[in-house]
Order: C-alpha cells, then sequence, then structure tokens
C-alpha cells in the first residue's frame, strides 16, 4: 500500500477526457561536442545547432555517421551579429553538400538572440530570405530557438513554413518542486506557440529540464539533476505537452554531452530508456496524459506514463508486462539494454515513486 493517492483509468470528468494527438518526430538535438556515433540513436534524426562561420568539418562528419542508418537532418543555424547572412549560409549549405548532408529543415538567427537580445541587423525576415535561397529543398523555420516572448512572435504575414521554439524548467539551482511547477505552464507555452504559427507548423527545438547555455555561458547546462529521474520525468511530461499541442516534432535529449542519453563512458543515462519507450509510439495516434495524476501518453500497443510529483501514486497497470523506472533501478538502468531486461509481468496495480517512469507493453523494449 502507498499514503499517495489511487488513481485509476477512466477516473477523469467527462470533460477532461485525455486528448488524441499524433506523436511528434523525436529528434536528437546536438552542436560541437554533443554527437556520438557509435552510440545508440533512438531517434527519426538530428536537430543539429551549427555557426554559419565555423568551419568545423569534425562535428559534420560525426552528424554523417550519426545518421548513416538512415535519419532527417534539420538544422538550427547561429548567424554573427551584424553580419550579413547570406554569405554565410551560402558556404555553409556547400560545405553540407560536400558531405552528402541535405537538411530537411533549416532555421537560422543571430547569435545576441539565444540570451534575448534582439539586434536591429540581420532581420527575421533577412534570416528566413537567406535562408531559402542558400536551403531551396528545405522547409524554412522561423522562430527564436529558445522562447517566445512579446513582440519576438512571428505574425501572420511573416515568412516561414514552421515555427520553432526550445523550452526549459527553470535556471540553475531550482528546487525540484520548482521544476515540476514548470510543467504546469509547458502545455499554455505551446498552445501560445501552435497559435502563433497559424498555419505553419510547429517543430519544438530542444525541451528539456535544464537551461541550454548560449554564447559566452558556462553557468548552465550542467545540472547533474539531468541524469536522473527528475529530468526523465520532464522529459515524459514534455513529450505528451507536445503532442497534445500538435507539434511535428520535439528533441527531448541529446546523443551525447550534458544533455545527453549516454554518458561519457558510454553508459545509459536515463535519458536513453525514456527516448526508447517514446520512441516505440512513432506515427501513431496517441492519448496524452491518459491516466489522472500521471503525465505521459498511450497507444494501442503501449504507454510511457510519469509520475511528475514529489508524492508516490499508485495505478492499475495499463498492460500486462512492462518496466518501472523506479529509484531502486537506478544502477541497472546505466546499461543501455536495461528495458529490455527489466521488462516482465507487472501488478495489477504499480506505485511510482516521486518522478518514477512506467513504460507498458510496447514501450518496454530495447532499442
Amino acid at each position: 500500500m502507498t499514503d499517495g493517492p489511487v488513481l485509476r483509468l477512466g477516473d477523469a470528468a467527462p470533460d477532461a477526457e485525455p486528448a488524441s494527438a499524433r506523436m511528434p518526430d523525436l529528434l536528437l538535438a546536438a552542436e560541437a561536442g554533443w554527437l556520438r556515433p557509435e552510440g545508440p540513436f533512438p531517434a527519426r534524426g538530428l536537430l543539429l545547432r551549427l555557426r554559419s562561420t565555423d568551419e568545423d568539418d569534425a562535428t559534420l562528419q560525426e552528424a554523417c555517421r550519426s545518421l548513416a542508418h538512415g535519419g532527417m537532418l534539420d538544422l538550427e543555424v547561429v548567424l554573427p551579429e551584424e553580419a550579413e547572412c547570406g554569405p554565410g549560409l551560402d558556404a555553409l549549405a556547400l560545405r553540407l553538400a560536400r558531405m552528402g548532408l541535405f537538411p530537411r529543415h533549416v532555421a537560422a538567427l543571430p547569435e545576441p538572440q539565444l540570451g534575448g537580445v534582439i539586434p536591429q541587423e540581420p532581420t527575421p525576415q533577412a534570416c528566413t530570405e537567406a535562408v531559402a535561397a542558400a536551403f531551396p529543398e528545405a522547409q524554412v523555420g522561423l522562430g527564436v530557438l529558445t522562447s517566445f516572448a512579446g513582440d519576438r512572435r512571428p505574425t501572420a504575414e511573416a515568412p516561414g513554413h514552421y515555427v520553432t521554439l526550445g523550452a526549459s524548467a527553470v535556471g540553475p539551482g531550482a528546487a525540484d518542486a520548482a521544476v515540476l511547477e514548470a510543467l504546469e505552464v509547458l502545455p499554455q507555452v505551446f498552445a501560445d506557440a501552435r497559435a502563433a504559427a497559424g498555419t505553419r507548423a510547429l517543430r519544438l527545438g530542444l525541451v528539456s529540464m535544464a537551461l541550454r547555455p548560449w554564447p559566452g555561458s558556462r553557468s548552465h547546462g550542467t545540472d547533474p539533476r539531468q541524469k536522473g529521474l527528475l529530468a526523465a520525468a520532464y522529459a515524459v511530461a514534455a513529450c505528451a505537452a507536445a503532442a497534445k499541442a500538435g507539434a511535428e516534432a520535439v528533441a527531448l535529449a541529446a546523443p551525447a554531452g550534458p544533455f545527453g542519453i549516454v554518458g561519457d563512458s558510454g553508459e545509459a543515462r536515463l535519458l536513453l530508456h525514456v527516448h526508447a519507450g517514446l520512441h516505440a509510439a512513432a506515427d501513431r495516434v496517441v492519448r496524452v496524459d491518459p491516466v489522472p495524476g500521471l503525465r505521459g501518453i498511450a497507444w494501442e500497443g503501449g504507454a510511457v506514463l510519469a509520475n511528475a510529483s514529489l508524492v508516490p501514486v499508485t495505478v492499475p497497470a495499463p498492460f500486462a508486462t512492462g518496466a518501472h523506472l523506479s529509484a531502486d533501478a537506478l544502477e541497472a538502468a546505466r546499461n543501455p539494454d536495461w528495458l529490455s531486461l527489466a521488462a516482465g509481468p507487472l501488478p495489477g496495480e504499480v506505485t511510482l515513486g516521486p518522478c518514477e517512469v512506467l513504460f507498458a507493453g510496447e514501450a518496454a523494449q530495447s532499442l
């Protein structure tokens, strides 16, 4: 028994029925130092961030190897301040083409905007026009790569095929409760982005518990909780919010680095299992937050559910088999094959401790 509430499938009020939506494509966010070509790749593709002026062939070669077995390439291009964006984007497109990399989606913006400063030049329209000229076969993105605020929202008349933004819970040092409270506003943030997109698609960038570092900042992105249950529960809830908002794609982690699904020695982080479980729902219609009190998704063959709270919650097992990512499983979960090794019959009821995750049915499988 548990001191937490006992919640059952179907207990939600009639006006709180779970939303149904297409599962977003899962991407892995990447930049220099975040790629691991020999590692697992439970995603549809890479969302690679590059500076237009950096001739970083090593990162491009790692991207080639990461995508060798299939997968799309999306680009976030950071432009130097007050520089003409066209020449840099043209040169980048040529370098990519020489390596056989042809991105399907490209968004670009001036570097200061990553830190919330909106420069006079280049303008958003100049950025999108330069992207369209340099990458004529790609869909052109419009957004800030971080978060929307005030006059940074795109207008209906602005160019572009899709709108993009990233998100994080809170700054470094925030208490666990504050991180989980931030999840309460995430659906509204994504809904606002969806409304701002108008007839365009919504493709989300890196959505993570920890704050992604921007140029010149060294104080973010190293939160040790990014490796643990709090980040795992946050990722599940963020994916559910993205699906509910109708996002085409979202990145919840990186191949390696501070947001990586694996560590420096190749050990699995909890986000690897979250990504693998969620990726099992690729191309499916999913029900969002199907169990009252939990966050996550369910589909005909499986479910990924997270207790995004600091109190235990008991729920009926949604499928006969599954794996429980609990506080007691953290050491075993360093094994990349943990999902398949841990999968087995589930009891009639499962108690999820704070930020624990349940993989049920098809979600409990190896990569």
